[in-house]
């Protein structure tokens, strides 16, 4: 008997401990706020600078190889591919409202 009361103690905590009281959340919701009023950055840092996607989206323009561009930028060539291309968010809201999505 004593055994089915502490493994019942244990599945509550653990159920306690899973989900987080409306206080918890609201007090991390609070942290976060003051810590983005501080600028604190959320999120991963970027690989490349503006000015050096602008560099790289020009000479692949201009020819140079994915591969050879990310060796001089030490990253990888798939971050030069998402660089080459096309943004799914820069389609024209008449083209984005015309394929029956929306």
């Amino acid at each position: 008997m004593a055994t089915k009361t502490l493994l019942s103690l244990v599945l509550q905590n653990r159920r306690l401990a899973a989900a987080p009281s409306s206080g918890q959340r609201s007090w991390n919701c609070d942290g976060r706020k003051r810590a983005q009023a501080r600028g604190v950055k959320f999120g991963r840092p970027v690989k490349l600078t503006a000015h050096q996607r602008h560099e790289a989206i020009q000479r692949l323009a201009e020819g140079a190889v994915q591969a050879d561009l990310a060796r001089s930028y030490g990253v990888s060539q798939a971050t030069i591919s998402r660089l080459a291309a096309p943004s799914p968010f820069e389609a024209s809201g008449v083209a984005a409202a015309g394929n029956g999505l929306f």
